[in-house]
């Protein structure tokens, strides 16, 4: 389970606003090959497509509130995403995407269709080319310096994508796995700044195959603090039932479709 798959539940994403450190007399090793080595680490190309068929089972937390709630991802090749989140007291949150199009039902905004430029970070979330950083959705990537987060240096890259969009990514000196990740994200409360930290990184077994995945992300956004935190991923094809729009949902899309 990718971290970059989770962030559409949060309505944030990860990148740009980093206070760095830059030495200029160090020299910097090429954005690309910090990529490869974050894939390598995590597993491998074979892994990492692997895990795009896949459920993921952790929880939702939101410290300052003292608010904790069980999650399930449910993954099916080639784009297919759906997101449930139980919020006791509050109710559920669901989010999915498919094919480019993204939605979310919650008991705060009921239920939308992810449009613009939040529907693009979507899109950016969730296609295994774009947690790759691959050609088709980065324009281009440089090594710009150096960084820390929580006591561990890291490499950071400055990533341009085909959107348009501009984020910031660090990878840690000593693993070369992704320890965060910063930018702007679009949102109906309109632009924030986010910055996703990826922590305890753990090796999950499945049919197999093993993938190295952050076991915390979290992101910070407006100065609120939710954390994601994985307790188990399942290699496999989730079954249909798990992919069903919301009847809310499919009214909207219907509505769209007859406009």
């Amino acid at each position: 389970m990718n971290s970059d798959i989770l962030k559409p539940v949060l309505s944030a994403a990860a990148l740009l606003f980093c206070s760095t450190n830059s030495f200029a007399d160090t020299e910097l090793p090429e954005a690309r090959s910090l990529v490869e080595a974050h894939i390598a680490a995590s597993g491998g190309d074979s892994a990492m497509e692997r895990q795009m068929d896949s459920t993921t089972t952790g929880r939702f937390v939101m410290p300052a509130a003292g608010m904790e709630g069980q999650m399930t991802l449910f993954s099916r090749s080639p784009t297919e995403r759906a997101i449930h989140i139980e919020l006791p007291g509050i109710g559920e949150i669901q989010s999915g995407y498919k094919d480019g199009q993204a939605w979310s039902v919650d008991p705060f905004m009921g239920p939308r269709l992810i449009t613009g430029t939040e529907l693009q970070m979507q899109i950016e979330s969730n296609e295994l080319g774009a947690l790759m950083r691959s050609d088709e959705f980065v324009d281009s990537m440089e090594t710009v310096g150096m960084a820390e987060y929580n006591g561990s240096p890291c490499y950071k890259v400055a990533v341009v994508w085909k959107s348009g969009r501009e984020s910031s990514d660090c990878y840690s000196v000593g693993s070369g796995l992704l320890i965060a990740s910063e930018g702007s994200v679009e949102s109906p409360m309109g632009v924030m700044e986010t910055i996703t930290i990826f922590t305890d990184y753990k090796t999950f077994q499945s049919d197999g195959v093993e993938i190295t995945l952050p076991a915390t992300s979290e992101v910070t956004t407006m100065g609120q603090k939710q954390q994601l935190i994985i307790d188990s991923v399942e290699l496999g094809t989730p079954a249909d039932e798990h992919f069903e729009l919301p009847p809310a949902i499919v009214t909207l899309m219907e509505d769209q479709a007859a406009e």
